[in-house]
Order: C-alpha cells, then sequence, then structure tokens
C-alpha cells in the first residue's frame, strides 16, 4: 500500500477535475470505477476510485482518492490511497506499481501548486 496526503488551495472543482483527467491520462489502461460526491453544511467531499493494469505486477491496481473541504473557498485536503500490485499470496513482494499510481498523484498536486 501507498499513500499521499497533502492539503493544498484553490477551487475545489478545478481540482477534482484536473486530478481526475490527470490520473486517466497518465496511463493507457486508466479506468474510473468508482465516484461519489457529498455536500453539507459549506463542506464538500469528492471520493474516486481508479483502477490500471501494473505491467511490473502483471494485475490490477486501485486508486482511492479523496478530497475534502471543511467550508467554501478553505483548504482543500488530499488524501489518495494505492492498493494492489503484489504477486505475493501471503506478503507483499512487489509494491513498485502502488507506489508509482500514488507517484502520478504527487506529480499532478505539485504541477497543480506551482501553476
Amino acid at each position: 500500500m501507498a499513500e499521499c496526503y497533502r492539503t493544498v488551495s484553490g477551487d475545489f472543482n478545478q481540482l477534482l477535475d484536473y486530478l481526475t483527467e490527470g490520473i486517466m491520462q497518465a496511463y493507457m489502461s486508466s479506468s474510473l470505477e468508482a465516484s461519489r460526491d457529498f455536500e453539507a453544511y459549506g463542506s464538500r467531499l469528492a471520493v474516486r476510485v481508479f483502477e490500471r493494469y501494473g505491467w511490473s505486477s502483471s494485475n490490477r491496481l486501485s486508486l482511492t482518492l479523496t478530497l475534502f473541504q471543511g467550508r467554501a473557498g478553505g483548504a482543500i485536503e488530499v488524501y489518495a490511497v494505492g492498493s494492489g500490485g503484489s504477486r505475493g499470496m501471503l506478503f507483499k513482494i512487489n509494491t513498485w506499481s502502488e507506489a508509482g499510481f500514488v507517484d502520478t498523484l504527487r506529480r499532478l498536486l505539485d504541477e497543480y501548486e506551482s501553476d
């Protein structure tokens, strides 16, 4: 398992669209498997679950992306978890693919913050 947590500023919808598009374009086998948005009392939460094929692990990997904004215009908390990508039955042998999926998100966040 690989994970990333970051707090960023900006427009919630713009960031969500940017990250979704970036992840979908980063890998030929990327797919958006599930999504759900919540809004209550000025707070927003978006969850996206992506999958892709991991060539080095020869299986499917998932990336769960969560964005949370506690109040309109406030900081946006970004949390992502990559999972899958192991060939071991009892132990994780190969976690490079998971880390690569999460590193793609880190790169996208770096690019978003530098704009």
